[in-house]
């Protein structure tokens, strides 16, 4: 599937108008945050089972860390409450 210049060139212009910003993806099924984001939170999952670190302190160092506004742990739980 080709997606053609003005296409793209109307919907990126349509989500700035909007006030988002649009970001080019290849062919993908899906959305490639999800993906990025699915590895790191199974990761934690390992570390709290393994013992390594309290949920707590796993979300308190990636927060630090790497400046993020929720930790790995804590998003789930943030997304499920915003759905209700």
């Amino acid at each position: 599937m080709h997606t053609s210049d003005e296409t793209y060139n109307f919907v990126k212009a349509f989500a700035q108008r909007i006030g988002k910003t649009a970001v080019e993806v290849f062919e993908y099924p899906g959305f490639i945050t999800t993906r990025t984001i699915v590895p790191m939170l199974n990761e934690a999952i390992h570390i709290l089972m393994e013992g390594i670190a309290r949920a707590e302190d796993i979300d308190t160092a990636m927060k630090l860390g790497y400046n993020m506004q929720f930790g790995p742990l804590e998003m789930p739980t943030r997304w499920v409450s915003t759905k209700s």
